[in-house]
């Protein structure tokens, strides 16, 4: 998706998959939160593009 040029791998990561990560946390606990810890865009390929924490409170 990055190599479109189109910008579509920040909706991408930063909504869609942000959304459908804090409904799988909630099927295995209501309380789990989710945290993206990096979204696009990356400053070099060598970087990590979608990063997440989930954790228990």
């Amino acid at each position: 998706i990055e190599r479109e040029g189109n910008g579509r791998e920040q909706r991408i990561c930063g909504h869609v998959d942000f959304e459908a990560k804090k409904r799988l946390a909630a099927f295995f606990h209501p309380a789990m939160e989710v945290t993206p810890l990096k979204l696009p865009p990356r400053r070099s390929a060598e970087e990590i593009c979608c990063q997440w924490e989930f954790k228990i409170p």
